[in-house]
């Protein structure tokens, strides 16, 4: 576990903003009302008549993105008039965000995880990336407005900057960045299939950056994470349990009342707490490197559950969530491989009729397969089989293109 947790505070040392995260968030806070990252630090102002103004678009602006990705062709709704007054009447301000964002380096947002060896747990407050989540939703609705108009070139260039947002939650080491950063790269993806002549840089890029394995990262941290809240509870007299079910979970709390914490000597309590940290950071440990092995398009938690709860008992449905960010990651990777095989359809125009089927390098035993006809729409490309999960109806992107 030393080794472990040394090795993980040195992939992720203290930090501060760079530059352009500093720039960034001065802007989107003053100029669009969006507090790009949600941490206590934070004190830029914020204009609250944007704020209420982006305030007042936010859930159609939502919808309207979800209903676009969720349809499996390269056409798209025009953009609704509301949206379209505010894009017009915030111009200069995204497009002042847009160029700031192509003319620097990518954002790096500062973090500070020592107090996981610390096992200061009052010093651990979660950031929140809901605001990049939101400018990269301006950002997405700009690029479709942009090609109603046919403005080629500034849909490609916000794009640049919508996927360089993107990359600074990549190797985030808190489960919140991850998950937004999922979000965030979703909200674009979905947009990618409605744009032409996009240049075959995207095709590689996609598929650069490998989600199942930075959230895998990031997992290890939770594990270490939940090692502070041991740290913690050791250094706490027996009362102070009682008042801790929000930081270290009403059920683990209730388990240990149960079993007559309040009662025992102080050195008992240490060392059952102790003893506690280790088998419960091994078996998460034990259970990550599992789920390592396992096929995002096949795997599924109650079945996963059925094989494995013997080996690790409670600790599986505590990390039940946990798994689930973990499969978020992995259908994520699966949308990049789609989007990747229609840019190639794309490019190659009347010669796509020419590609082979081929094995997905995502998921094991699946494969993407045309299908071609000459009339409009009539040409597709699927995963087959299909996941389980990919028929069910939520805000995903579905894994069929049709042209």
């Amino acid at each position: 576990m030393d080794k472990d947790e040394a090795a993980f505070l040195r992939q992720f040392p203290k930090t501060e903003d760079n530059q352009t995260a500093k720039q960034l968030g001065e802007l989107a806070a003053s100029q669009l009302g969006i507090a790009v990252t949600g941490r206590t630090e934070d004190s830029r102002p914020i204009s609250e008549s944007q704020q209420k103004a982006y305030q007042e678009i936010r859930e159609e602006l939502a919808n309207y993105l979800t209903v676009q990705g969720q349809n499996a062709t390269s056409s798209f709704d025009k953009v609704p008039p509301r949206l379209r007054d505010y894009l017009e009447k915030n111009a200069d301000k995204i497009t002042a965000i847009r160029t700031l964002l192509l003319n620097n380096e990518v954002p790096s947002w500062g973090t500070d995880i020592s107090w996981i060896s610390e096992g200061n747990t009052s010093s651990y407050r979660l950031p929140s990336y809901l605001g990049s989540v939101n400018l990269q939703r301006l950002f997405a609705v700009d690029m479709l407005y942009k090609q109603e108009q046919g403005k080629t070139e500034e849909v490609q260039e916000t794009l640049e900057a919508s996927w360089k947002l993107g990359q600074s939650l990549k190797n985030n080491p808190f489960l919140i960045g991850q998950l937004g950063g999922i979000i965030s790269t979703r909200t674009y993806l979905g947009i990618i299939w409605k744009l032409d002549g996009l240049p075959s840089v995207w095709q590689q890029r996609l598929l650069e950056h490998d989600h199942r394995q930075s959230m895998l990262q990031t997992l290890t941290g939770e594990s270490l994470s939940f090692r502070a809240y041991y740290r913690w509870l050791m250094n706490q007299p027996a009362t102070a349990l009682e008042d801790s079910k929000e930081e270290i979970g009403e059920d683990f709390v209730n388990l240990y009342l149960a079993l007559g914490w309040s009662e025992w000597s102080e050195s008992l309590r240490k060392n059952f707490s102790r003893w506690e940290m280790i088998a419960t950071y091994q078996g998460k440990a034990d259970m990550y490197k599992a789920l390592a092995q396992e096929n995002v398009c096949t795997w599924n938690f109650n079945n996963w559950r059925s094989t494995t709860e013997p080996i690790y008992g409670p600790l599986l449905e505590q990390s039940r969530f946990l798994s689930g960010a973990w499969e978020r990651a992995g259908k994520l990777m699966v949308e990049l491989e789609l989007t990747q095989k229609i840019l190639q359809i794309k490019e190659m125009g009347a010669n796509a009729r020419n590609l082979p089927n081929v094995q997905s390098a995502i998921c094991p035993n699946a494969q993407w397969t045309y299908e071609f006809d000459n009339r409009p729409g009539g040409s597709s490309i699927a995963l087959t089989p299909l996941p389980r999960w990919a028929a069910r109806v939520q805000p995903r992107l579905p894994l069929i293109y049709n042209w």
